[in-house]
């Protein structure tokens, strides 16, 4: 530390300060300096030879660092502080030496630096919190009605060869190839809101489960087609896909986990976006919505399936059929067949006797439906 001709300012009114011999060193070299310190009320002043200021202190900095019967070590502000005044006692009056000893010791004020550590982490983890929680989610939601068809269309894509490719999956058939499904998928569409294209596809899983991505495409496992009984209760099946679909349920969920993801890869030092569009996929096959996304789906695909001529008793129905101890259904994984849901599916079911669809929305032949039920065969 430069040196400074300007004398150490002590208060006015304060007593006469007391005088003694100290060895400093400055924190910068590891060279002892011999210096004058002059102690006030407020302030310790180091003088050297020339009586120039060496550096000076508030006393409210200082600590004693450690301690022997012979030696004081007083230590200047925090742990990054280098600075240090050695003190030796037989070179100090014996009213100097007790003073001094009444110095706080470092030890009791060592808790400030983890409590500050402390304090920064869990505003850290709560900003995070934050982030992922409720900040990306609302962002989410509030973004996805006016992203472009053309960047969902293209998501779609790419988690759809994620999809495939992960668990070697494959596609026994879909509506650009069976004329069962293009119609399926036409009727759908008609019924519903939907915006967005939409296609069906039977994907060869032992779990019985369905799924919707972004740009409306419509998975149904070969095992859940497997276990239907009839169109009625497939469609049923689809419908609430397409009430996912229609809320754009895929793309926010996209929107959330990716967008969590990119926060944390960005964290971690992944720039790609690869962990993201990853997490996206997985996330999708296996893990519920939320019980506002299926609640919303739920009441979405209410009057699709009264459009269709379709009782929403035909959804509960199946659901609780679903939760039989033989059935590996990974569709009450994915989409919970809660007592709440069960109950409006079949007030809505119950408040229509008779339903008949117009012609637009002509069931499935019964030769339509055996050709589909092989189509993974």
């Amino acid at each position: 530390m430069p040196l400074t001709p300007v004398g150490c300012k002590m208060p006015t009114r304060a007593s006469q300060p007391l005088i003694f011999r100290a060895v400093y060193f400055d924190g910068q070299t590891a060279a002892a300096q011999i210096a004058t310190a002059r102690l006030g009320t407020d302030t310790l002043c180091l003088d050297n030879a020339q009586s120039q200021v060496m550096d000076q202190f508030e006393r409210a900095d200082l600590r004693r660092s450690a301690t022997t019967p012979d030696q004081l070590v007083i230590a200047v502000g925090g742990d990054e502080d280098g600075r240090r005044i050695v003190l030796e006692r037989a070179e100090l009056l014996p009213e100097i030496w007790t003073l001094l000893q009444m110095l706080p010791d470092r030890s009791h004020a060592s808790w400030r630096q983890p409590l500050r550590f402390i304090l920064a982490s869990l505003a850290f983890i709560l900003a995070c919190l934050a982030t992922f929680t409720i900040l990306i989610p609302a962002a989410a939601d509030r973004l996805a009605p006016v992203i472009p068809q053309s960047f969902e269309q293209t998501l779609g894509q790419r988690l759809e060869r994620i999809v495939l490719q992960v668990g070697q999956h494959n596609i026994c058939g879909s509506s650009a190839d069976d004329d069962h499904l293009l119609a399926l998928a036409g009727r759908l569409l008609s019924a519903s809101e939907a915006t967005l294209p939409v296609s069906i596809h039977i994907i060869d899983l032992p779990d019985a489960n369905a799924f919707a991505l972004p740009s409306g495409r419509i998975y149904v496992t070969r095992a859940l087609l497997a276990l239907t009984r009839t169109p009625d209760e497939l469609t049923a099946i689809l419908a609430h896909e397409m009430g996912h679909v229609q809320a754009h349920h895929a793309l926010r969920l996209s929107l959330r986990v990716g967008g969590s993801s990119a926060a944390l890869g960005f964290l971690l030092g992944d720039f790609t976006g690869s962990a993201a569009i990853f997490a996206i996929g997985q996330t999708l096959i296996g893990t519920a919505f939320s019980r506002g996304f299926e609640r919303e789906a739920d009441e979405l695909s209410i009057p699709i399936m009264q459009n269709m001529g379709i009782s929403p008793r035909i959804l509960a129905d199946m659901l609780a059929r679903l939760e039989g101890p033989d059935v590996s259904a990974g569709i009450l994984a994915t989409h919970p067949a809660t007592a709440e849901r069960l109950n409006i599916l079949q007030q809505a079911g119950a408040k229509l006797d008779r339903l008949e669809p117009s012609g637009e929305f002509e069931k499935l032949s019964s030769q339509g439906w055996k050709s589909l039920k092989l189509i993974c065969d």
